[in-house]
């Protein structure tokens, strides 16, 4: 059988955590249809992997990477470290919706927007011919910033309701879900009442909530108490829910580690979609 390309003699990685084998991995168009310890065949091209390891492309799940993509379309910093997936709008921050005082000149690197809707966004993003795939989150913040500023206040209820349209918008619109950014202005000032109301979009349109804490050591509320925050906004709205870079932030915090993983053990057991990632 002819193929486009053969990866031959590469110790492959497939993603399920079992060990690592030697083999060759075929590719036709734009899939692989063939994996094994030997494949026969010809192909156009053959890549010799021989002592280097073959696996799925990356997953970036924590990047603000909203505004690259229209400055460098290869996203060269990530494809060369084997990147095919990132996760944007993290952090309560979003290129979309791009209204009011959610529009932050200071964060696009100097590119300028065009768009205003979390759907006119998509489809600039989808026009640029970028090389990964991007699965964006909408941000609290920049909602909360379109519609009631980036004032310490509670929204009004025609605000409210504002805030609760467009995020709905965004999520039919292709967000994968929403983030939060507590620990930040203007996510830091938003009431539990409201958050509730929002996640629980989010969970009826069957997507998922991940923040930023408002705290990963004691520099507001302090780090157990933010956890116990948001595992509690997550079993109050039905929402799933994802602690982003999870850590003990500083020496006064070391060694609570053990506890807050408990306390996330202990939820999923009650039946809380709690997850969080950790960077290197």
């Amino acid at each position: 059988m002819a193929y486009e390309v053969i990866i031959r003699g590469g110790r492959i990685i497939n993603g399920t955590g079992s060990p690592w084998f030697q083999g060759d991995v075929a590719v036709q168009g734009e899939r692989i249809v063939a994996i094994g310890r030997q494949i026969t065949g010809e192909a156009e091209q053959v890549i010799d992997a021989t002592g280097r390891y073959v696996c799925p492309g990356f997953i970036d799940t924590h990047t603000h990477s909203d505004f690259s993509f229209f400055i460098d379309p290869t996203a060269q910093s990530k494809v060369r470290q084997g990147v095919t997936t990132e996760v944007t709008g993290n952090c309560g921050s979003s290129a979309a919706p791009w209204m009011g005082a959610g529009r932050r000149p200071e964060r696009t690197g100097g590119f300028e927007p065009t768009w205003n809707t979390m759907a006119e966004y998509l489809d600039a993003l989808s026009a640029v011919g970028k090389t990964l795939n991007i699965a964006p989150l909408v941000g609290h913040g920049t909602i909360r910033s379109a519609v009631v500023g980036r004032e310490n206040r509670p929204p009004s209820a025609e605000e409210m309701a504002q805030m609760e349209r467009l995020l709905r918008e965004s999520l039919r619109a292709g967000a994968v879900g929403m983030s939060l950014g507590l620990y930040f202005a203007p996510g830091m000032y938003a009431t539990h009442e409201e958050l509730v109301r929002l996640l629980r979009i989010v969970g009826e349109e069957g997507k998922i909530t991940a923040a930023h804490i408002r705290d990963e050591g004691t520099y507001t509320v302090g780090f157990q108490a933010a956890v116990e925050e948001f595992i509690r906004l997550g079993e109050e709205s039905g929402c799933p829910v994802h602690i982003s870079h999870i850590k003990a932030h500083g020496p006064e915090v070391w060694g609570l580690s053990t506890k807050i993983l408990e306390l996330i053990a202990k939820a999923r057991e009650r039946g809380v979609q709690v997850t969080a990632d950790q960077y290197p």
